[in-house]
């Protein structure tokens, strides 16, 4: 290896961690007075948000503001999930089973009459009509009718694994993710049958489900995929700039989705406008992300690192779809010619890379005078794909021609303007 190579390669590293703390911090605020690294599940009953970690619910009645413990669990295993429904509070446990609160989580009482061994870990929530269906660690899917309950009774026919990691309803149907199948079965059907998660027939590790309109996305150890109930095949509806990776949760704000993508023990939150054919980076974080909850103009992120929340006002034009660059381009600054101040344009397409590819690319973008000597640095540093904008202020040169140049990769360009003083 060259002087050289190992020069550019310190400075890749120097400018990926400068621009990796720069994005970790964008607009996320962190709860200080929740005692625990991680953070599970989040959930809002009766206009009260309620966050769990492995021994411990707590409650914010002012959404989010402030924090307290609720009361004492009669539990000794961790808590999973939280959920909500008509006027009760629901926690489940990774050993003990599901918790019922009335009185917003001062007490709980015991609800797992049906509920044996792996019945008792569970996974997640949902319910269709007046019953409330559970998927558990081992056990498949069981269901209770909320109105008179009397005991869960397993709803596993046809059910290729017991494993279910994610649970969902759509219309009067049950979408389910059990091991390396995504299954579906309606209410009053006889037994579970498949969707097929592609078109080769290939299968996937179900981490969330999420209805969104007419559409259902699913995020799996392989990318995103979409599609709909009509028996067709799911097609990719995958992160370009980091494909076939682990998308552990799935959300969405008012048009936009929100997913969260789990890679070597940190997580990268991008969106997309339109439904999934293309995706923008938002945000990088070194943590691992159990669950995400849109609760009015807040996104919530339970993490291994506590729990987190971004104002999602902060990003504009929701429901506008974002252009996606095709390929690099440095456009003419306007105004031009310019006095003291102008706008210069440029773009960074997407790309694939291999196991270790970041989504980055090294960008430069400097101004000269009509010498070629170096005049200003505007851009040196890391820049994920997208569109971008610079505000130049030339308030300390001098009047002249001026030519400013963008290097990124392989690709070089250069215009001028003129600087009237």
């Amino acid at each position: 290896m060259t002087v050289n190579s190992k020069l550019m390669i310190m400075l890749l590293i120097l400018f990926s961690s400068a621009f990796f703390e720069k994005i970790n911090c964008q607009n996320w605020e962190k709860i200080p007075n929740i005692d625990s690294t991680n953070v599970f599940s989040i959930v809002n009953h009766e206009g009260t948000l309620y966050a769990c970690t492995i021994d411990r619910i707590y409650k914010s009645h002012d959404g989010g503001e402030s924090w307290s413990n609720t009361g004492g669990l009669p539990v000794e295993s961790a808590i999973n999930k939280l959920f909500s429904h008509n006027e009760f509070l629901y926690a489940g446990t990774d050993g003990d089973g599901v918790l019922r609160s009335s009185d917003g989580g001062e007490n709980w009482q015991s609800f797992s009459n049906g509920l044996s061994g792996f019945a008792k870990r569970i996974t997640d929530f949902t319910y269709l009509g007046d019953s409330i269906y559970i998927g558990t660690n081992g056990s498949g899917i069981f269901t209770i009718n909320s109105v008179n309950p009397s005991s869960w009774s397993p709803f596993n026919e046809g059910l290729f694994q017991l494993g279910v990691s994610a649970l969902s309803s759509v219309g009067e149907n049950l979408i389910a993710g059990s091991g390396l199948w995504l299954q579906r079965r309606s209410r009053n059907a006889s037994s579970w049958s498949v969707l097929s998660i592609d078109s080769l027939g290939y299968q996937r590790m179900i981490y969330d489900i999420l209805p969104a309109g007419d559409d259902i996305f699913v995020g799996t150890n392989k990318g995103i995929y979409k599609g709909k109930l009509n028996g067709k095949p799911f097609m990719p509806a995958d992160i370009s700039v980091f494909p076939g990776r682990d998308i552990v949760a799935i959300t969405i704000y008012k048009s936009r989705l929100l997913a969260g993508l789990y890679f070597k023990s940190e997580h990268w939150m991008f969106s997309s406008d339109n439904f999934g054919k293309s995706w923008e980076i938002q945000a990088h974080e070194f943590s691992s992300l159990w669950d995400l909850f849109v609760n009015g103009d807040r996104l919530w992120a339970c993490r291994s690192d506590g729990l987190w929340y971004l104002d999602l006002d902060v990003w504009t034009d929701i429901g506008t779809p974002p252009t996606q660059p095709a390929e690099f381009k440095l456009s003419q600054n306007y105004p031009n010619p310019f006095n003291p101040t102008t706008t210069i344009k440029y773009s960074i397409p997407s790309s694939v890379g291999d196991e270790n590819f970041r989504p980055l690319h090294m960008v430069t973008l400097k101004v000269y005078d009509i010498l070629g000597s170096e005049a200003e640095t505007l851009v040196n540093e890391l820049k994920a794909p997208g569109n971008y904008k610079v505000e130049f202020d030339a308030t300390n040169l001098a009047g002249g021609i001026y030519f400013y140049q963008l290097r990124a990769g392989n690709f070089s360009d250069v215009k001028k303007f003129i600087l009237l003083k």
